[in-house]
């Protein structure tokens, strides 16, 4: 019998996929540029009834084959990090609920395995063409995949979340020649009951960030507090005690806060923000109990800002109170502990007034954004992991290699004519300090605009 998919008759029956002459494409952004790369298919079939109803489709695609026509940028997507290639070789989707589409076309309901996580993920397309007595079919589809409910977790600045999927299949009846692959003997993920689907998340503004950035990085906001009090250089106060307190504990604890540092890309559950609330209640307690008169109100804040925080109350990230606290305790840091302070000034697209070097140690940073176009701005503080220095040249000839070999210690961020900071104890070493967010969806990250500065700790 003859059934009709879309507006191409179509027979009845199984088809299998060509694997030679299928394409599988995909595009997602990449510092404001676009990304294409192809994946080969190595074995699929689709089920019509006599009604021109698919009933049933699967398609294995062989990971080890992605290409992007960048030979490093491929065997980065073959790691780890993202498609994990060495232990799931395979990508499988398949669909058994078909519903349809406009302009003649269907929605295959199926689902995706890759990388041992099974997501939902439609795919809408339809007949195109078909050859003389039914010897060939062709379907054209396409699918929009977020990476990050599979698992690939990278800095949405960099790389972006929707992954654009296009698909050129072209089919053979079942049987009809030496492609028909219908012993399917390519590994497949799709069978394993182990596989749980991920929980869907919110994006966040960058990748990590010191505890007393972590609510202006991810709620994207900054603080109204006036930044023109900014020291330089070391602070005047020493370490004398203050009224309520050790001013040597205030430092101590506050370089303790900040070294918790919040892990991931994804906005945080109320699990994970409850969890943060626990992690940081000690060193909170320090701060306020030992806090400078200049502080106290501050630090008060911070103590009712961690009650909510343990009680998973993610509403703090983006409670302006809670930018206002951190900016002047870590001013209150500059002013009152002996620090390094580094007083920079954050402009549309630069960092001025970093130092070339500064001693190692704990180090305040303080940034003032004096944006002029209204532009909120973050501060990156982060070093090699590999220990090996990378300069903004060549930072800038492949950001997202370099990316991946950074270590994020920290950040500070201020919203338009606001004081944001950090307190880091620096090992020595090359440190790059880097704007990673960017103006709007289409705009390229302030990064590659020239807001990226070298540091010597020595």
């Amino acid at each position: 019998m003859t059934a009709r998919v879309g507006e191409v008759p179509v027979a009845a029956g199984t088809w299998s996929v060509s694997t030679s002459r299928t394409r599988v494409g995909f595009a997602v952004a990449n510092l404001g540029r676009s990304v294409h790369g192809t994946l080969p298919c190595s074995w699929g079939d689709v089920v019509v009834d006599a009604t021109g109803t698919p009933v049933r489709a699967r398609v294995d695609i062989d990971l080890r084959g992605v290409a992007t026509d960048i030979a490093r940028r491929d065997a980065d997507l073959r790691g780890p990090r993202f498609l994990d290639v060495d232990r799931h070789p395979v990508m499988t989707w398949s669909a058994d609920r078909f519903t349809p589409a406009g302009d003649g076309g269907r929605t295959a309901e199926g689902t995706l395995s890759v990388r041992g996580t099974r997501v939902h993920l439609p795919v809408t397309g339809r007949v195109e063409s078909a050859g003389p007595a039914g010897g060939w079919v062709r379907v054209r589809a396409t699918a929009v995949l977020d990476r990050a409910d599979v698992g690939i977790r990278a800095p949405a600045v960099l790389i972006g979340r929707r992954v654009g999927i296009t698909v050129d299949a072209w089919l053979i009846p079942a049987g009809s020649g030496p492609e028909e692959q219908g012993t399917g003997t390519a590994t497949s993920v799709a069978g394993r009951a182990d596989a749980p689907p991920r929980r869907r998340a919110g994006p966040s503004r960058v990748l990590g960030a010191g505890a007393l950035a972590t609510a202006v990085l991810l709620a994207g906001c900054g603080s109204s507090d006036d930044p023109g009090d900014a020291a330089s250089g070391r602070g005047a106060g020493g370490s004398s005690s203050a009224a309520g307190g050790d001013v040597d504990a205030f430092c101590q604890g506050v370089v303790d806060f900040d070294a918790l540092a919040p892990q991931g890309e994804e906005a945080p559950s109320p699990e994970q923000v409850a969890a943060f609330g626990e992690q940081v209640a000690g060193p909170v307690r320090v701060i306020a109990d030992n806090a400078p008169p200049a502080a106290a109100d501050d630090a008060a804040s911070l103590v009712r800002l961690q009650a909510r925080l343990a009680q998973g109350d993610g509403s703090v990230f983006e409670d302006p109170a809670a930018f206002a606290a951190l900016a002047g305790i870590e001013q209150a840091v500059a002013e009152a502990c002996g620090f390094t302070t580094v007083a920079v000034t954050a402009v549309d697209h630069a960092f001025e007034g970093v130092p070339p070097t500064v001693p190692a140690g704990e180090t305040t940073f303080l940034m003032t954004n004096a944006s002029g176009h209204d532009e909120e701005h973050v501060m990156l503080v982060t070093r090699p992991a590999d220990g090996q220095a990378i300069t903004p040249e060549e930072f800038l000839a492949d950001p997202e290699a370099s990316f991946g070999r950074l270590e994020v210690l920290g950040a500070a961020f201020a919203a338009p004519d606001a004081l944001g900071g950090i307190t880091l104890d620096l090992a020595p070493g090359s440190y790059l300090l880097i704007c990673p967010i960017s103006s709007g969806e289409t705009a390229p990250p302030h990064v590659v605009l020239g807001m990226i500065t070298p540091l010597t700790v020595t």
